[in-house]
């Protein structure tokens, strides 16, 4: 039996972090999901009672994004056996997902139509490797952010030929093969989510960003973590996610 006092961080809704996993934090340490997940629970906290300054962030930049209420979500909502787990049919498939989102709501089922929140963001874990897709339900984008430059990362999308070889998730990036994306907009419109028929054509795109990593594979979460944290979906103003854009600064921040 797992007693309390083994966990640094524990939610009523479940979500927490044991001591063993306090490694995590060390240098050059790969980052589990359950630091990510806690990390999520925290910026969702955050965003009902009161968001904390985020640093790099001007007055102006603050104020802008004062009425953008954001949904951190845990990759749990996207894991393998969510979506591709066979024994599962659209309807169970949908439940799977549902469960996992009333988690990261904290069991409030009044939130979980979605019409509170202006940006939702699901991170994605395959392959040891974290990245983020957002769902911006006022500017109607999906925006796919990965620390890793273009030219490494193993993000497809849908006109690349090497897109059909991919196993799972980021068959994420096509409306028609994507066991993800269907699965999310079957659940906007089972809620009857206001913009769920507006979603289904649009296309998501890869966020070029200028602090990309060449030669980094440890990172990713924090890196992901940090995005998570600084996203606000998609603005008239240049996200400044805090990171520096040299390798060795990169690499002594993280």
């Amino acid at each position: 039996m797992i007693m309390f006092r083994s966990y640094v961080f524990l939610t009523e809704s479940g979500i927490g972090l044991m001591y063993f996993q306090l490694k995590d934090f060390c240098p050059s340490e790969w980052m589990g999901d359950a630091v990510f997940n806690c990390f999520a629970t925290v910026l969702n906290y955050e965003e009902v009672n009161g968001r904390k300054p985020i640093k790099g962030k001007n007055k102006d930049v603050k104020n802008s994004f004062g009425e953008t209420r954001r949904l951190f979500c845990h990759t749990v909502c996207f894991n393998d056996d969510i979506l591709t787990n066979t024994k599962y049919d659209d309807k169970g498939r949908l439940e799977k997902f549902t469960g996992a989102l009333l988690m990261v709501l904290n069991k409030d089922a009044s939130l979980l139509k979605l019409t509170d929140y202006t940006v939702t963001v699901f991170p994605i874990l395959e392959n040891n490797h974290f990245y983020l897709i957002s769902f911006d339900m006022e500017k109607l984008a999906i925006s796919v952010i990965d620390n890793m430059h273009a030219s490494e990362s193993f993000i497809e999308f849908l006109d690349n030929p090497d897109f059909l070889k991919k196993t799972t998730p980021f068959k994420v990036v096509s409306m028609d093969l994507s066991r993800y994306q269907r699965c999310f907009l079957k659940y906007l419109r089972s809620v009857h989510h206001p913009k769920c028929l507006e979603f289904e054509p649009v296309i998501p795109k890869r966020l070029e960003i200028e602090w990309a990593t060449v030669g980094n594979s440890v990172d990713c979460g924090v890196f992901a973590m940090r995005h998570l944290e600084t996203w606000f979906g998609e603005t008239d103003l240049k996200w400044d996610s805090g990171f520096p854009l040299t390798h060795t600064q990169k690499k002594s921040l993280v």
